[in-house]
């Protein structure tokens, strides 16, 4: 059972299976999409605020993620997770489902992403189908409790999962308020609001976003 949530989040609520293959499908979106974006994101509701729904952790375990444009498969090229319990995100995509792929067991109760790249042309008429494979006859109820797909046309969206992955969270942030400064000082607006939205979305605390935000005011 998936609930749409009204920040456009996904939450999985009933009874957790051994195994489940989420299925979303959705409309719109732009015609050039180059990667798709899961968020797991944390949620009261879970097992030490999830972002899984396995009882004793709240980690999960995906294993592979496709993509429907209509009826034609998706060509998926990349994975890049901003965590990686065991740096093996690149499985999602390599069709096998050998028990390998995305989780993030010691950073449960925060967000994490994974970015997958593609270079799809479609028409603004076909419906998106997206399936999250989570089966295994291994790890069973390791499925994913809160999450968050999107879609973009930027070609930077795995090297920004990359960065990420590469500093601490208030160094990116810092790093982003920096940047809107900067771009505000010389009145280039669209990108300062870019900047600054930015580090919003990678706060984890409500204090921590008072802060900024009172630091901006």
């Amino acid at each position: 059972e998936l609930n749409a949530l009204p920040d456009g989040s996904i939450l999985a609520g009933g009874k957790n299976p051994d195994s489940d293959v989420y299925s979303v499908t959705v409309s719109g979106g732009p015609n050039r999409i180059r990667a798709f974006r899961v968020e797991a994101l944390p949620h009261e509701s879970l097992p030490r605020q999830g972002p899984g729904r396995y009882e004793s952790n709240g980690n999960f375990r995906m294993f592979e993620f496709r993509v429907y444009s209509g009826t034609e498969p998706v060509v998926l090229n990349s994975a890049e997770a901003t965590y990686d319990e065991r740096d093996q995100s690149e499985k999602l995509i390599d069709g096998l489902n050998a028990g390998l792929g995305w989780c993030i067991d010691g950073r449960q109760g925060r967000r994490s992403w994974v970015v997958l790249t593609s270079d799809l042309q479609r028409s603004p008429n076909d419906q998106l189908r997206i399936e999250i494979d989570q089966t295994s006859e291994v790890y069973k109820k390791y499925n994913l409790g809160s999450f968050r797909l999107s879609a973009t046309d930027d070609v930077g969206a795995a090297a920004h999962a990359r960065l990420y992955s590469a500093f601490k969270l208030d160094e990116l942030v810092n790093l982003d308020i920096a940047l809107g400064k900067a771009f505000a000082a010389n009145r280039i607006n669209e990108r300062a609001a870019a900047s600054f939205a930015r580090a919003l979305e990678q706060t984890e605390t409500s204090a921590h976003r008072d802060s900024i935000l009172s630091d901006l005011t």
